[in-house]
């Protein structure tokens, strides 16, 4: 009974989490789900690996249905052994729609915060605040899908990543090795590499700490287990790490190939990947940083999120379905 009146609080709050999903995606119990521009063409991408899952049973790592055929690596693979892919998929069934990645954002923004040892009403305000900031809300009706439960498991990683050299180790460790493995089971490593600069920098503020207390030996078996955890959580989804990374090398990412360009000049900005003016061409500007705060400072887009972007659905399932595909299982 104690132990209850505890978890009491908690769970009230994960009922008001769902309940504000709930209510903001109301749409969804009559039925219909946002028209999410890239869960539209994911499922043409993917429809003949589906097709040919569903009649052999077996993973085709080829597609004829993009381009002249391309590797299937990064449209629909699925991880059937994966222990974060099964979880994962059992929650997409049970909250189909936009609806469950707001309630993660908030959950995974509210454990952040206990870990830090926030006020739970703060808390509560904080993950409300996190998961409809306009970018979060902006990806989910774009179809982002990988995108937005990466960045929504990057909050309690960290949190569990400060808890664990906040003298509870153990739990720390235990608890960033789970998010973490949940991080990389999203499978978008763009996301992950951000957050692993976010980590090293923890790491080191952490060391800077430990030394002017005189405690490098806490720090140093902290940081082992954490790294090991972290490996442990790689190794989890290594099957998705692996393919994405030799895919990689297949790509505009990899080593360019050509030295001579279209004019038969030589190529000068020679990179082992992309050139930097390529990869920092999307990147937000620093008047750009303002939408944050309000959606239109620099202008609003070619049409409204709200009040059009909603379609009659005949099977709720399929848009999960889908969503488990694109996500590697």
């Amino acid at each position: 009974m104690q132990k209850f009146k505890k978890l009491s609080p908690h769970l009230i709050v994960i009922l008001l989490f769902v309940g504000i999903s709930f209510t903001y995606f109301s749409p969804v119990l009559q039925g219909k789900l946002l028209n999410m521009a890239d869960i539209t063409h994911h499922k043409g991408m993917s429809k003949e690996v589906t097709d040919f899952r569903e009649a052999t049973g077996e993973e085709a790592l080829w597609t004829n249905s993009m381009f002249g055929g391309m590797p299937a690596t990064q449209i629909s693979v699925t991880y059937p052994g994966s222990f974060f892919g099964k979880i994962r998929s059992w929650y997409f069934r049970s909250f189909p729609g936009a609806r469950a990645y707001l309630l993660i954002h908030m959950l995974g923004f509210y454990v952040f915060a206990l870990f830090l040892r926030i006020k739970p009403i703060i808390a509560v305000l904080g993950a409300i605040a996190f998961s409809f900031s306009c970018y979060e809300i902006i990806i989910v009706q774009a179809g982002h899908m990988t995108k937005s439960i990466a960045t929504a498991f990057m909050a309690p990683t960290l949190g569990a990543f400060i808890y664990a050299y906040r003298g509870h180790r153990i739990w720390g460790i235990l608890f960033a090795t789970l998010f973490m493995g949940y991080e990389l089971n999203a499978n978008h490593l763009q996301v992950t590499y951000y957050l692993i600069f976010l980590l090293v920098a923890l790491g080191v503020y952490f060391l800077i700490k430990y030394i002017r207390d005189k405690n490098l030996k806490s720090f140093f078996i902290t940081s082992g287990g954490l790294i090991a955890g972290f490996l442990f959580a790689t190794f989890m989804n290594m099957g998705n790490v692996l393919l994405t990374s030799e895919y990689a090398k297949h790509t505009i990412r990899g080593q360019n190939d050509l030295t001579i360009s279209a004019d038969g000049g030589k190529i000068d900005n020679q990179t082992s990947g992309l050139d930097r003016d390529y990869i920092t061409n999307w990147s937000y500007g620093i008047g750009e940083s303002f939408n944050m705060l309000s959606p239109n400072v620099m202008g609003g887009g070619s049409f409204g999120i709200g009040g059009s972007q909603f379609e009659d659905v005949v099977d709720n399932s399929d848009f999960t379905l889908s969503e488990q595909k694109d996500l590697k299982g």
